[in-house]
């Protein structure tokens, strides 16, 4: 009993119903020439045949696609019973939304923090120095750190680009010359900033996301060299960064340098307190960076040129002034006082990440009010 290329499942059956019709009018018939009775002829050629039902179920099973079918009904099945208990249909579907959903999340969550690597080179080497800072402190720290390369960096910053047709808010984030090379990272088209590119007169260039070039600039090729205004300022774009660059975090849009500007006291010691992070140089080790860290920043203090702040700046965060290995989503500069254990890290990708092999848990600090070396508002 097969089947012709095209049918559809009504034509298939028909076809079956007749063909069955046909194989009993043929046996009863072959019973009667033999010269049993007619209505004893059509019993026995019904006997002979055997379960129709069965007989119709072993021919459908050499059909093709049978079990699309089979689906269907079982759909359907289903969708009826639901009907008729709604109240139980509902709570199911929550349930199971809500544990395939709270999984997920854990698994994403358990996933960034224990399995994934960042995408940065060696990031076992890089640490994050606890606390915010001044420019100053900053360029002091760079300066006198013997077993650190520190960098510093701005977090979700907002900025107006104009220029480009119609403007736009984007997040920007505010970054040391030495950033990228602290990280470990390089540019996907062009370059990224280079020593001495946050100093008057040479900080004028910025790094865009891939999303950003896409986005905005239609992923031009030619884009490297091409000036755009930031807030105002004209800058040149330098570089596009990879796509699975997302750092400090992924809703970052582009990297300005710093302006690191002695002569502008004020914003060189008052304004934009930033975190750090840092790259252990070769040769050294978690240990010695940390024993390093307080005298530097004991000595980064006594550079304040503001007299009657020092006695403030003077108590410095408890604890070694280091975390290794911590992963949280960097935040923003914060004015109000922070008196909790906390862990701290370096940003990676969409989900919490780490900076090294071992999660540190940070000591207490002590309140921001009373150390202004941990408050204020990053630029």
């Amino acid at each position: 009993m097969g089947t012709r290329r095209g049918q559809t499942r009504k034509e298939q059956e028909a076809d079956l119903e007749r063909e069955l019709r046909a194989d009993l009018e043929l046996e009863a018939e072959e019973q009667q020439e033999a010269g049993v009775p007619a209505e004893e002829a059509q019993y026995r050629a019904m006997r002979s045949l055997g379960n129709a039902a069965l007989v119709k179920e072993d021919v459908r099973k050499t059909w093709r696609w049978t079990w699309i079918e089979q689906f269907r009904q079982d759909v359907r099945y289903g969708l009826r019973g639901f009907g008729r208990s709604k109240g139980f249909t509902t709570i199911a579907a929550l349930s199971l939304a809500l544990g395939i959903g709270g999984n997920a999340a854990i698994f994403s969550l358990v996933n960034a923090i224990l399995f994934q690597r960042l995408p940065f080179a060696d990031p076992d080497r890089l640490v994050e120095v606890t606390g915010y800072y001044p420019k100053g402190a900053i360029a002091a720290l760079q300066q006198q750190s013997r077993t650190m390369d520190i960098a510093g960096y701005s977090t979700d910053t907002e900025v107006n680009l104009t220029g480009q047709g119609e403007a736009v808010r984007l997040v920007s984030s505010s970054v040391s010359a030495n950033l990228f090379s602290v990280l470990g990272v390089g540019a996907e088209i062009g370059r990224v900033l280079s020593p001495g590119e946050d100093q008057p007169g040479r900080d004028r260039g910025v790094v865009l996301s891939d999303a950003l070039w896409r986005r905005k600039f239609a992923a031009d090729p030619a884009i490297v060299g091409r000036m755009v205004s930031i807030d105002g300022i004209d800058r040149q774009v330098i570089g596009v960064m990879p796509p699975a660059f997302e750092f400090p975090s992924a809703s970052t849009q582009l990297w300005v340098p710093l302006h690191m500007d002695p002569s502008a006291a004020f914003d060189y010691w008052n304004t934009g307190f930033l975190p750090l992070v840092a790259r252990l140089r070769d040769g050294t080790t978690l240990a010695q960076a940390r024993s390093e860290i307080r005298p530097l920043i004991g000595r980064a203090i006594t550079l304040f040129p503001y007299p009657m702040v020092v006695s403030a700046l003077s108590r410095a965060p408890e604890g070694d002034g280091l975390a290794v290995g911590a992963r949280r989503k960097p935040r923003k500069n914060r004015s109000s006082a922070v008196d909790r254990s906390r862990i701290v890290g370096v940003h990676k990708r969409r989900g919490w990440s780490g900076v090294g092999l071992q999660l540190a848990l940070v000591r207490k600090t002590r309140a921001a009010r009373q150390h202004p070396w941990t408050s204020g508002n990053s630029r």
